[in-house]
């Protein structure tokens, strides 16, 4: 006789058929092609090889040199990132995470790399993602940091406290400077740093910064957290969703025909006795 399954029992067999087979041929679709930078930055392509958190810390360490003072090494932080980056957000691909990239269309900044270590993988980054990796580098050295962000203009940045001095720390050249190096945030809200800057978005930022019009969170907290846990949600059902659904059969299964068989398996013996 034929076995026989009912409806859902079915369904649980064709949707592990059919997540089994996006999970493995979606890693031969080819990744998206670079980003093409907009403007002219300082990017250096020679960087690409620090692709890892421990390797950017190396690299640090080595631009800052040995009795670093806190500005100093907070100042290599931000040059080594402003030579790493070019300024364009990095997203997770369909090869990476099926899942997140179907949900991107519902809403693209979801698919937005948080990581670290992905943010490393490649040549560009957005504000926020810049200061995600100057954020890890400086939990890295000992310092504390926290977010930074306006949103008119939006901007996402940090500020670190160096020698009990909180800083601003900004790797991104949207923010046009004439002048690098970590600057007070007490400087910079005063206006009085405003001569270090150029360009009309610096303007507008500097305004809404010297007029109060900023927020500052996660203190000594990574920001994306939220992100961060929905990602591992969406890689965990695109790497293994098929077994949940070999599970979900194994349960209907079970309801229908297993613990039937083993209460009558029990009446029998029960009968016997």
């Amino acid at each position: 006789m034929g076995t026989t399954f009912t409806a859902i029992e079915r369904a649980f067999l064709v949707g592990a058929a059919i997540l089994a087979t996006i999970s493995v041929s979606v890693k031969f679709v080819p990744k998206p092609a670079d980003t093409v930078m907009s403007a002219p930055e300082l990017f250096d392509q020679a960087l690409a090889r620090i692709d890892n958190i421990d390797t950017a810390e190396a690299e640090v360490r080595r631009w800052a040199g040995n009795n670093a003072t806190p500005v100093a090494t907070a100042y290599a932080i931000e040059m080594l990132l402003r030579k790493r980056f070019y300024h364009s957000y990095s997203y997770y691909s369909v090869s990476d995470d099926w899942v997140l990239w179907l949900a991107s269309f519902l809403r693209s900044d979801v698919a937005q790399k948080v990581e670290p270590d992905d943010i490393l993988k490649q040549p560009w980054a957005g504000c926020s993602q810049q200061a995600i990796v100057a954020q890890v580098l400086l939990k890295r050295f000992g310092f504390r940091f926290a977010t930074l962000g306006t949103s008119d203009p939006k901007h996402f940045t940090s500020i670190a406290s160096l020698n009990g001095i909180w800083y601003y720390v900004d790797s991104w050249d949207g923010v046009g400077r004439r002048r690098f190096g970590p600057i007070s945030f007490g400087f910079l809200r005063s206006g009085l740093a405003n001569s270090r800057f150029t360009g009309a978005y610096s303007a507008k930022w500097l305004s809404a910064i010297t007029s109060g019009h900023f927020v500052i969170k996660d203190i000594d907290r990574l920001p994306g957290h939220h992100l961060r846990s929905f990602h591992s949600l969406t890689r965990f059902i695109s790497k293994f969703g098929w077994v949940l659904c070999l599970l979900g059969f194994a349960a209907a299964w079970m309801l229908r025909v297993g613990l039937p068989a083993m209460k009558n398996a029990g009446v029998l013996i029960a009968a016997e006795k």
